[in-house]
């Protein structure tokens, strides 16, 4: 099946998954310190996560990139009548780029070996860093997810050139993920994201450790 892009499903704020894995709140730096402890029990994701999950997670989802030397805060989405406009924030929340996206192309098989939908700005100037953005759709689907449900979130890429996206129709780097979880959200909400990532149980709605 075909992806289909619908702009409704972007609009509003979006954290840096970054911000996880550096954030200082009592419950996100508990949940790091288990995860360490549970990987170090599973040799696959022992050898998977050599040198600490939190480690391995800051290299595959950088924001700072050659071309973009800040790690992003956040973004903020609305639509636009052919698409997107993204404002792309610091950890200040200052603005270091804005652009007017439209769909150019799907890519069959690209983070997650799923199609990918890649999305130029024809506003900003040819060496922005986010002329170019790769990203999945934001699952699962922030319209109909449910309240217990893990927070919407979706991968993406940028560059300011395809060429350094994409080559013959394959991701040059298929290692980056860097990933926008829905904004305005709890701690526990963050927390699960974290747990369900490495397949730990999810806290419950309310309860605290």
């Amino acid at each position: 099946m075909n992806m289909e892009f619908c702009k409704e499903d972007w609009i509003g704020v979006w954290d840096n998954f970054e911000s996880y894995l550096y954030s200082e709140e009592e419950m996100l730096v508990h949940t790091w310190e288990q995860v360490e402890e549970a990987c170090k029990a599973v040799p696959a994701l022992q050898a998977m996560f050599q040198g600490g999950a939190k480690d391995f997670w800051k290299r595959a989802c950088r924001t700072q990139t050659e071309e973009n030397p800040v790690m992003l805060g956040k973004i903020k989405v609305e639509g636009t009548e052919e698409g997107i406009c993204i404002l792309f924030l610091n950890s200040q929340e200052e603005i270091v780029g804005k652009c007017s996206y439209i769909l150019l192309e799907k890519l069959e098989k690209g983070l997650e070996g799923k199609e990918n939908l890649l999305f130029f700005a024809e506003n900003v100037e040819e060496e922005c860093p986010f002329r170019y953005l790769l990203a999945m759709n934001p699952m699962p689907n922030p319209a109909t997810r449910k309240k217990d449900e893990v927070l919407s979130h979706f991968h993406f890429q940028f560059a300011s050139r395809k060429e350094k996206l994409i080559t013959d129709g394959k991701l040059l780097q298929p290692g980056w993920y860097a990933t926008m979880c829905e904004g305005e959200s709890s701690e526990v909400e963050k927390c699960n994201v974290v747990r369900a990532l490495h397949r730990m149980p999810v806290i419950e709605m309310g309860k605290i450790f």
